[in-house]
């Protein structure tokens, strides 16, 4: 039975399960997906919502991104986290994503961002 959760999951889950994937790729070349668990913490925090409004806003300044997700920033260390899905009817997804990332520290030079390129695989 499945239980669902009316709050957002605690934040450091998401740091986890990205840890998780990062190593494995590190330690054994595997690519690991997963059903996400993405936990939000921009609520309360300006300066997190400005941040994720104006990723959001670079992002979605790309034709052909079909989704942004999993957006998590840590205001403490200067760093953000999120994923994006790039149609597969890009030229050039990967200049696409690179964009992104270059757009992204450009606007915000003193943070650091990870960003996943993230495929739809729906129907």
């Amino acid at each position: 039975m499945w239980r669902w959760m009316t709050a957002s999951p605690p934040p450091q889950i998401d740091v986890l399960s990205r840890a998780i994937q990062s190593r494995a790729f590190e330690r054994c070349g595997v690519i690991l997906t997963t059903v996400g668990i993405y936990a939000t913490n921009d609520s309360g925090s300006e300066v997190l919502r400005d941040l994720r409004e104006g990723v959001e806003r670079i992002v979605w300044s790309h034709e052909h991104v079909a989704q942004m997700h999993g957006f998590y920033a840590n205001e403490e260390r200067h760093t953000a986290l999120f994923d994006v899905i790039v149609d597969f009817d890009d030229p050039d997804r990967m200049g696409t994503y690179e964009a992104i990332r270059a757009e992204c520290s450009e606007a915000y030079p003193d943070w650091s961002f990870t960003v996943g390129l993230d495929s739809d695989v729906s129907d």
